[in-house]
């Protein structure tokens, strides 16, 4: 396999690639694993330029289905995406933000007792709960700056 368009000639991807690896990282796919029991990775949230030209790119070429839209403030347009499974794509057009992966979401049960449990691990909470629409909301970043998204939905 050519993984050329991944990076360099010999790099990571490369030496993954068709190798076989040791078992102590293989991963056990008969267990489904969960932070705390009550806490899976819901949506990935992009944000978008032009809304119209990534529903085509999702839809058409990725093969997901538009699970529905929202217009939840003027300039603001979400669109979630489903494939298989319950993770979605979220795509959010707005000029707020810069165009690019935003965040990882992920549904909690009860994000004030998850909250307080990350904060006792060392989390940087970024963002403390707040009511939303569909419920409430949280951010923490993870220690490369990604930006995780809390949800509990009503």
């Amino acid at each position: 396999m050519d993984t050329s368009q991944y990076g360099s000639k010999n790099g990571f991807w490369d030496r993954l690639v068709d190798k076989k690896l040791p078992n102590s990282t293989l991963i056990n796919n008969d267990k489904q694993y969960s932070y705390g029991d009550n806490m899976k990775v819901k949506y990935a949230t992009i944000i978008v330029e032009d809304m119209d030209e990534s529903i085509k790119f999702y839809t058409e070429v990725m093969g997901l289905e538009i699970d529905s839209q929202h217009n939840p403030q003027p300039g603001a347009t979400i669109t979630l995406l489903k494939g298989e499974g319950d993770a979605m794509i979220e795509l959010i057009k707005n000029t707020e933000n810069e165009t690019g992966l935003f965040s990882v979401g992920m549904d909690v049960e009860d994000i004030n007792t998850t909250v307080k449990e990350l904060k006792s691990k060392g989390a940087r909470i970024t963002m403390e709960p707040i009511p939303i629409t569909v419920g409430t909301l949280a951010f923490l970043e993870d220690p490369n700056g990604v930006k995780i998204a809390l949800i509990q939905h009503h």
